[in-house]
């Protein structure tokens, strides 16, 4: 009797080995979070960050480089022109924001500085700004709802000339909101005009008994001396005693230079 062949066990397939792999269920946000926090983050830097006094500075010195500090903002400031000939107020075409303005003093020779402050309108119409320097304006008051100012011969210098060969009489209007913007400018502006003339008016004092001073030292002197001790204090102090001395003689600058 014939003995069968035993038959050979199976060999029992691991199941890992066999038919479709599973793949994980992965979706973008899982995926980024592990990227995330697989990747090291670098430090944020902290960028310094501009007020909007740093900004408005920065437009301003475009214009007048010697621009120290903004005393006060007006948002909405017009500005008119007086007409002689009609005896009324004309607009002057100059509408926008206005800065009161601290600047670089003048240095006089001797060393004195005379402090300066402006009123800047800058144009939202266009190019043309306005430039008041206090310094240089004989008379500044309100009268209702504007801010006149009344230049000097050689005084205010802006885009338009003003100050150019005649007294010229301008006012600013401002809107007033809930903060009494008109009146505490109004305010700023009258009493910085205010110590700028004192201060003005001092320094030319000063300049002129100087300038006599010269003067009678070169009448002491003989014929022959005359006429460079003339020419020395020409040299000092500008105009010769007599004559009337402006901003201009006595400090050789103009309106506008740092």
């Amino acid at each position: 009797m014939s003995r069968s062949t035993p038959r050979k066990s199976r060999h029992r397939q691991n199941p890992s080995n066999g038919g479709p792999r599973q793949i994980a269920a992965s979706d973008y946000e899982s995926d980024a979070v592990n990227y995330m926090e697989a990747r090291e983050v670098p430090r944020l830097v902290h960028l310094p960050t501009r007020t909007n006094t740093d900004l408005n500075l920065s437009v301003l010195r475009r214009y007048l480089p010697g621009i120290r500090s903004i005393l006060s903002i007006a948002a909405n400031a017009v500005v008119y022109t007086f007409s002689e000939s009609g005896q009324n107020w004309e607009k002057h075409g100059v509408v926008g924001t206005m800065f009161v303005c601290e600047q670089e003093p003048i240095v006089t020779a001797s060393g004195q500085a005379l402090p300066r402050v402006c009123v800047f309108v800058l144009n939202r119409h266009g190019l043309d700004n306005l430039v008041v320097d206090l310094v240089r304006v004989s008379d500044c008051e309100q009268a209702d709802e504007l801010i006149i100012f009344r230049l000097e011969d050689d005084g205010t210098l802006d885009s338009h000339g003003f100050g150019e060969g005649g007294k010229d009489v301008i006012g600013i209007w401002i809107h007033a909101d809930e903060d009494d913007t008109r009146d505490t400018n109004s305010t700023i502006i009258r009493g910085a005009w205010q110590q700028a003339r004192l201060a003005r008016n001092t320094l030319i004092e000063a300049a002129l008994a100087e300038a006599e001073q010269l003067a009678e030292q070169t009448d002491a002197d003989d014929g022959g001396a005359l006429a460079d001790a003339h020419l020395d204090l020409s040299e000092k102090s500008g105009p010769i005693v007599g004559r009337r001395i402006s901003i201009t003689d006595l400090f050789g600058q103009r309106n506008g230079a740092g």
